[in-house]
């Protein structure tokens, strides 16, 4: 059982390629509450606050 998790876990992780798939991911299910504009954009600042100055971030600029 605890290996069968761990396969879907790495598979999952496997199929986070870039940020439109973690993007697509997220807008596929009520993750977030993404119907809540105000809320998407509250944890969207929060990110940025938080990794903003990291090189990886410049990927989620580009959406």
């Amino acid at each position: 059982m605890l290996l069968r998790g761990m396969k879907e876990a790495h598979h999952f992780f496997e199929s986070m390629t870039n940020a439109r798939s973690i993007i697509n991911y997220y807008t596929s299910g009520p993750f977030l509450h993404l119907n809540d504009v105000t809320a998407a954009k509250r944890y969207y600042h929060e990110w940025q606050k938080k990794h903003g100055t990291e090189q990886r971030w410049a990927i989620f600029e580009k959406i």
